[in-house]
C-alpha cells in the first residue's frame, strides 16, 4: 500500500511537471513574455554565450557576473551535450533549460500533499520559472526535512546560500529559536558558500560581488513604506500575497490550537514558519518584489502545511487534521487558474506582436549588427542570438567597467563609437531619442526602423538606426 501511494505521487508529480513544460515551452515558442520574465532570458543568453564563446557575456563584448553563479551553472551543465553534438537551434537549448526548470518543480511537487501539489502548479506559472528562486526553495524545503526528523542540514544550507547569497537570512530564525544540532555546522556552511560565491565573482571580475547586486544596491531610494507600496500595485504580486496570508494563517492557528504537539516541536514549527516567511518579508520592504521572489516563502510554507497530519507530527494517531485547511488552497488553486487565464487571454495579442516584431528584425536588419537596449533586453537578446549583439544598457548584466567609466559618466557616444553600435532599442519605459536619460540624440541623428504593435510597458518595441556621419 504504502509503495502504491509512493508510485502514485511520483506519477502524478510527473504529469504536472510535463505539463508545466510544454505549457512553458509553447509560451517560449509562441507568446514570449507570458511567462518568463526577462531575467529569466538574461540566464539562457549568458549560458548560450559561455558555451559558444567560452566568455560569460551577454553581449559577447563584456565579461559579466550579474547572476547567481549555481543556477548558471545548471544550465550551462543542461547545455554541454547539446554543445558537443553541434546543436545550434535555440528552441532546443530553451527546451533544455525549461526541462531543468520544471524538474526543480517537480522535486518540490514530491514533497508536498494533497491541494499543495495543486497550488504548488499554479505557482509555478506565477513565481519564476527559468529562474533560480524555487531551486533556493527546494533547497529550504530540504533543510526543513531534515530538522522536523532531527538530522544534520549542512549540505542543504551551503547549497541554499550557494544559489542566492540573500537566502542567509533566512537561516537567523532557525539559530536563534530553536535547539537543534549542530548549529555550529549550519553557520559554516553559510559561510562557505558566501565565500565560494565572492571566490568566483573576484575570479571573474576582480570583485567579491556580483554587478547587479552592485547596481541594485543603490537604486532604492524610496523609503521601506513606499516600496512595499509598490509591491503590492499588481495583481499578480495581490494574489500571490494572498496565498501566503492564507497559508500562514492555516499554519499559525493550527500551532495556536495544537495541545497535541510535544513543546519542543510546537517551538521548532514556529521557528520553520518564520523562516520560510524571511526572505519574502525582508525583500518587500527593501526592494521591488519580483515574480520569484515569492518562490522561496511560499513553496517551504507549502510543504509545512502539507505536513498537517499525524503521519508526521507526533500528535495523537487519532487526530484527524489530513484535510486541514483543505478549502483555502482549493480556492487559490481555482483563483489562480482564474486569473492566469485572464492575464493570458488579456495580453496575448501583445505577446505575439512582441515575437513578430523580432521576426521582423531578423528579416530587415543585417546581422552582425550591435543593437544597445537600456532596459527589457533579456528577451531582444535570446531571440537575436547568433544574429545581432545586444548590450544590456542598465548595467545589470554588463561589466563593472561599462557601469563605472559609462554609466556614471554619461559617456554614451565614446561607448557607442568604440563599440560600433549603429542601433538602439527602447520601450515605452523610455524616450524614443535617449537611449538612457542623460543621453539624448538630436532630430536628424537617428531614424525609426520598425515599431512593435504591442501596447505593454516593456515590450512596446521600438529600434533605431543611427544616421551615418
Amino acid at each position: 500500500m504504502a509503495y502504491d501511494k509512493k508510485m502514485s505521487r511520483y506519477i502524478y508529480s510527473y504529469s504536472i511537471g510535463l505539463a508545466i513544460f510544454i505549457v512553458s515551452f509553447c509560451s517560449i515558442e509562441y507568446f514570449p513574455n507570458a511567462l518568463f520574465e526577462d531575467d529569466a532570458y538574461f540566464y539562457f543568453q549568458i549560458a548560450k554565450n559561455i558555451l559558444d564563446l567560452g566568455q560569460s557575456t551577454f553581449d559577447g563584448i563584456s565579461t559579466t557576473n550579474g547572476y547567481h553563479p549555481l543556477w548558471m551553472a545548471i544550465l550551462v551543465a543542461v547545455g554541454v551535450p547539446l554543445k558537443l553534438a553541434g546543436v545550434h537551434s535555440l528552441s532546443i537549448y530553451a527546451g533544455f533549460f525549461i526541462a531543468v526548470s520544471c524538474l526543480v518543480w517537480v522535486s518540490i511537487l514530491l514533497q508536498l500533499e494533497g491541494w499543495a501539489i495543486l497550488l504548488g502548479a499554479i505557482l509555478s506559472l506565477y513565481c519564476g520559472l527559468g529562474m533560480e528562486a524555487p531551486l533556493a526553495a527546494l533547497f529550504l524545503i530540504l533543510i526543513f526535512d531534515r530538522m522536523l526528523n532531527d538530522k544534520p542540514a549542512a549540505i542543504w544550507v551551503y547549497l541554499l546560500v550557494a544559489t542566492r547569497v540573500d537566502m542567509a537570512m533566512v537561516l537567523l530564525p532557525i539559530l536563534f529559536l530553536t535547539r537543534i544540532k549542530d548549529k555550529g555546522y549550519i553557520v559554516l556552511a553559510a559561510l562557505l558558500a558566501e565565500g565560494t560565491i565572492a571566490i568566483f565573482n573576484f575570479i571573474l571580475t576582480g570583485h567579491p560581488y556580483s554587478i547587479s547586486g552592485l547596481i541594485k544596491s543603490g537604486m532604492m531610494a524610496t523609503g521601506p513604506l513606499a516600496i512595499a507600496a509598490e509591491n503590492f500595485s499588481s495583481p499578480g504580486n495581490l494574489y500571490r500575497y494572498l496565498v501566503v496570508a492564507v497559508i500562514n494563517i492555516s499554519l499559525f492557528y493550527f500551532i495556536r490550537t495544537n495541545i497535541n504537539l510535544r513543546p519542543n516541536n510546537q517551538r521548532l514549527w514556529l521557528a520553520l514558519i518564520i523562516t520560510a516567511n524571511t526572505f519574502l518579508l525582508a525583500h518587500t520592504f527593501m526592494s521591488f518584489t519580483r515574480h520569484w521572489y515569492f518562490a522561496p516563502t511560499l513553496l517551504p510554507l507549502l510543504y509545512l502545511w502539507s505536513r498537517l497530519n499525524p503521519e508526521h507530527l507526533n500528535a495523537q494517531s487519532g487526530y484527524k487534521i489530513k484535510t486541514y485547511g483543505s478549502a483555502p488552497m482549493a480556492l487559490m488553486v481555482g483563483l489562480g487558474s482564474v486569473l492566469f487565464i485572464a492575464y493570458i487571454a488579456h495580453n496575448l495579442n501583445d505577446m505575439r506582436a512582441s515575437k513578430t516584431f523580432f521576426e521582423d528584425i531578423l528579416k530587415t536588419v543585417p546581422s552582425g549588427n550591435v543593437i544597445y537596449a537600456l532596459d527589457g533586453a533579456g528577451y531582444p537578446a535570446w531571440m537575436l542570438n547568433g544574429h545581432s549583439q545586444v548590450i544590456n544598457g542598465d548595467g545589470l548584466v554588463n561589466s563593472f567597467e561599462y557601469f563605472n567609466k559609462t554609466l556614471r559618466n554619461c559617456d554614451m557616444q565614446s561607448y557607442f563609437r568604440k563599440n560600433n553600435v549603429r542601433y538602439y532599442l527602447v520601450n515605452s519605459a523610455g524616450k524614443d531619442n535617449c537611449p538612457i536619460p542623460c543621453f539624448c540624440l538630436n532630430a536628424g541623428e537617428y531614424n525609426q526602423v520598425l515599431a512593435s504593435t504591442s501596447k505593454r510597458k516593456f515590450t512596446s518595441y521600438r529600434l533605431f538606426a543611427m544616421s551615418p556621419k
